[in-house]
């Protein structure tokens, strides 16, 4: 098959992560041509693109982040599909609103998918008019959870097929390990302390501020931890908020170009989030076998069994987030390897290998509209 992934950018994020991971591997099976479409500028610190196989044909329209720009993407869109005559054209977040028209006229011909990332109505925020249009024109929608399948079926009113995301996530090596490991010691106040890494953008989604006074109020009464937040902090509200608690423990990061090697050498995932699909750092913390502290919310609440290869906070309110930091924090040396044991066992069935193999499926005989 010839196969078009179309992404608005490819800037840190999960979906895009997951984006660059199956185009990857889709290409390394030799059978098809994988191109992928980013339609918005391609920025200094996007290093995703930097991860992009050769094999995969970059194709880039450089529009700016705006309501202008996304009007002005859609015609040249369309141009790419005419030109590249893909078999396939697989849409993300809200790329499938960029190749609308094509997807609405089928042309030209081909099969047309779109994976929801998230819980179905916030997928679709006030667009949700839209993807109904689209879905009954025959666009294949694909979700990625039980739960976030179960939000498609209330906003849409039918079934959509599940493809749990996959993971490409590759193991750092003692180089890589090593050439962080003096950064993720200066983040430890003492020996002892128990080091949380938060890897997200800062978005309230992510719930960044409740985990930040969850921790500063644990230190405050003499908790021995850590927490570091790893990601796009580009969010002043957020940054000020954490910054305004004056906690020595909370560190800031910003972007990282290799975050698992960092995650590597943490004792916990933090992922506490007021909402998610099904997040791409926790099938990392998985593939490296180190256990996550979560919420009940989207696909985590199916993936991470509390006390088997996790904690899961009771809800997302920052009482519940402290009592299960208070819980990681009491745990054993050995209790936290049973943990870490039961995050790696529960990785096998999200490889990305086994994620592409189910899309192709998919791909060469969709289902019926």
């Amino acid at each position: 098959m010839k196969i078009l992934e179309i992404v608005p950018r490819l800037h840190c994020g999960g979906a895009e992560r997951f984006v660059v991971d199956l185009a990857n591997e889709m290409i390394r099976t030799g059978e098809h041509e994988v191109a992928l479409l980013c339609v918005n500028r391609i920025l200094p610190e996007d290093f995703l693109v930097r991860q992009l196989d050769p094999g995969v044909k970059l194709i880039c329209l450089e529009m700016p982040e705006s309501m202008a720009g996304a009007l002005l993407a859609m015609p040249l869109v369309w141009n790419v599909i005419c030109r590249e005559r893909p078999d396939v054209v697989h849409t993300h977040l809200g790329g499938i609103q960029l190749a609308a028209l094509p997807e609405w006229f089928h042309r030209p011909r081909a099969e047309y998918f779109y994976t929801v990332h998230n819980d179905a109505f916030v997928d679709a925020g006030n667009r949700l008019w839209l993807k109904r249009w689209l879905f009954r024109s025959g666009v294949h929608p694909v979700t990625i959870s039980p739960e976030s399948e179960r939000s498609f079926v209330a906003a849409y009113g039918f079934h959509a097929p599940i493809i749990e995301n996959g993971c490409g996530a590759k193991i750092p090596g003692a180089a890589e390990l090593a050439a962080v490991a003096e950064e993720v010691r200066s983040w430890r106040s003492t020996p002892t302390s128990r080091l949380l890494l938060n890897i997200a953008r800062f978005s309230p989604q992510k719930n960044q501020i409740a985990q930040a006074r969850a921790a500063a109020s644990l230190v405050a009464e003499g908790a021995d931890l850590d927490l570091v937040f790893m990601g796009n902090d580009r969010d002043e509200e957020i940054r000020s908020a954490i910054q305004s608690l004056n906690c020595p423990r909370l560190h800031i990061a910003g972007l990282r170009s290799n975050p698992l090697a960092y995650l590597a050498q943490a004792d916990f995932l933090s992922l506490f989030s007021e909402m998610e699909g099904l997040p791409i750092t926790l099938l990392e913390s998985f593939a490296l076998g180190v256990p996550a502290c979560v919420t009940p919310v989207g696909g985590m609440k199916d993936l991470v069994h509390d006390g088997i290869n996790g904690l899961v906070a009771a809800d997302t309110s920052e009482a519940s987030i402290r009592a299960t930091l208070e819980r990681a924090l009491v745990l054993d040396t050995a209790e936290r390897a049973r943990l870490g044991e039961g995050a790696r066992a529960a990785f096998a069935p999200y490889s990305m290998q086994r994620c592409a193999e189910r899309y192709l499926k998919l791909m060469t005989v969709p289902p019926s509209v």
